[in-house]
């Protein structure tokens, strides 16, 4: 064996090597690809397993946005309320329902919110606010079902306040759209005739200094 052979096997044998570290790192490529095409098919692949092992971090992100998405605060609830005059009275039924274990619910800490109900001092024309402890809840078909029930009996049992007009409102049935319009009508009637009385009442106001100026004119 000639000694110019030996840096030839060498070359050679070092080609060979990067050849097979590059075959095993482009097959093992070509699976994760494999498997991340297959997971993508897959409903429910963010519980899986394998779906956990190859996702993204930003698809891991999104998902937990998604989860937080079911969580509703209270307060956010309380501002669909057809009557804000009775806030106080649906926190009170909520916390009520919470303490029978009908859903789930739990304080943010000390994070606080006001009511958007205005309190009235007795003997006295000031109104006042209150604040309640912030809570959250996890959103569901039987709470919808629970909301709508107590939002309907809360503004058919009012004390005070008026339902504010809404496409909700209306669809729902909490706010008659047919009396609302003749309530509308008749306050524009009431405004025509009003102008036109105005109108009359101001050329006759006009009118009667020409018609004395000319009673004169004849007596002369």
């Amino acid at each position: 064996m000639s000694k110019v052979e030996k840096p030839n096997r060498r070359k050679y044998a070092t080609r060979k090597r990067e050849e097979h570290t590059s075959l095993r790192v482009t097959t093992k490529a070509s699976a994760l690809l494999k498997e991340r095409n297959l997971s993508a098919k897959v409903e429910g692949g963010a519980d899986s397993a394998l779906s956990n092992k190859i996702s993204s971090p930003i698809d891991r992100i999104n998902s937990a946005t998604l989860q937080y998405m079911s969580y509703v605060k209270l307060s956010d609830q309380v501002a669909k309320l057809a009557n804000p005059q009775r806030s106080d009275a649906f926190v009170k039924a909520f916390k009520e329902s919470v303490r029978e274990g009908q859903f789930e619910a739990a304080y943010m800490n000390a994070e606080r919110f006001q009511l958007p109900k205005e309190f009235s001092r007795r003997n006295s024309d000031e109104t006042y606010s209150r604040s309640v402890r912030e809570m959250i809840f996890e959103a569901s078909p039987e709470f919808d079902t629970w909301f709508d029930e107590v939002n309907r009996g809360l503004a058919a049992n009012r004390t005070g306040g008026k339902i504010k007009t809404s496409v909700e409102n209306i669809s729902s049935g909490l706010v008659d759209f047919k009396a609302l319009a003749a309530e509308t009508r008749q306050k524009m009637q009431a405004s025509y005739d009003k102008g036109q009385q105005l109108g009359s009442s101001r050329a006759g106001r006009k009118a009667t200094p020409k018609a004395a100026a000319k009673a004169v004119r004849k007596a002369k």
